[in-house]
């Protein structure tokens, strides 16, 4: 088991993920999801902008046939594990509708942002991951 390094009290630090990557890169997917994940766990408050092929991650259906990544859990799993941690999860608009995709086949938890909002939310944060 890692030691997880302490965190000083005081304002919680917030970090915003980028998440690139969908169903034709299930390790790269998942790493987004590990990444959130782990940061929640330290106390960090996390936000994941899905852009680009990284939309799927939010979408209700076609995860569940999403290869395994060896020694990690389903992406599904991974995916409730962040929100039931209190976890955002923010979509491009421009990318869902470039894919025409409908808000419909989202979530329920999913945010939807435009490039302003997520300018908004990248200034807001104090670190920045890109996945």
């Amino acid at each position: 088991m890692v030691n997880m390094p302490s965190r000083k009290a005081g304002p919680k630090q917030r970090l915003l993920i980028v998440g690139t990557h969908g169903k034709k890169d299930a390790q790269k997917a998942s790493m987004t999801f590990m990444c959130a994940n782990t940061a929640s766990a330290v106390g960090i408050e996390v936000t994941l902008f899905l852009m680009d092929e990284g939309v799927e991650l939010a979408q209700r259906k076609g995860l569940e046939t999403m290869p395994l990544v060896e020694g990690v859990e389903s992406i599904l799993a991974l995916r409730r594990a962040f929100l039931e941690s209190g976890g955002r999860i923010l979509v491009c608009i421009p990318c869902m509708e470039v894919r025409h995709i409908g808000k419909e086949q989202f979530i329920a938890d999913a945010g939807f942002v435009n490039l302003m909002d997520f300018t908004d939310e990248l200034m807001k944060s104090d670190k920045v991951l890109n996945c």
